[in-house]
């Protein structure tokens, strides 16, 4: 009896931590997502200098509303040799550049003009689908990955 008991607490336990793995990496990678998602709302002319898949750079006014603060906003991916997942970079005016998210499956940009149509030149860009794609971490039940996939049509790009 002991031996089952013991057998059902560790079974548990173990679904316990992958459950709280799962709900924490999906509550980073939306947090990930809202940080862009603020970002991109605040996008004003000339709007975006770079849209690739893996990088975008674009002016945004971050004063909401209090006055004019126009900066250039940069986020790009990277490859970590180390782990071989990607890592999320932000940077607002060429000041120092942060990790914002790590251990990423994969995390790219996709950009639209007005007509929806995918677009990769700058001055067309009308929209954006951010994906992100992260890695659960110690999870062997389950889903192993967990996404936040988002468009943004900024409305001072119109």
């Amino acid at each position: 009896m002991v031996t089952v008991m013991l057998g059902l607490t560790v079974t548990m336990n173990n679904a316990l931590y992958e459950t709280t793995q799962q709900v924490n990496a999906a509550k980073t990678v939306a947090t990930v997502g809202n940080i862009v998602d603020t970002d991109l709302n605040q996008v004003v002319a000339p709007g975006f200098s770079t849209s690739n898949p893996d990088r975008m750079v674009f002016a945004a006014d971050t004063s909401m509303g209090g006055g004019s603060a126009a900066v250039t906003i940069t986020y790009y991916t990277a490859l970590d040799g180390a782990t071989g997942l990607y890592l999320l970079y932000r940077t607002v005016n060429s000041a120092q550049t942060l990790c914002i998210s790590k251990n990423l499956v994969s995390a790219s940009f996709q950009y639209f003009d007005t007509k929806g149509n995918v677009t990769t030149t700058p001055t067309s860009v009308d929209g954006i689908r951010v994906r992100l794609v992260a890695q659960v971490s110690g999870v062997t039940q389950g889903f192993s990955t967990t996404l936040n996939d988002f468009k943004v049509f900024p409305t001072n790009l119109n």
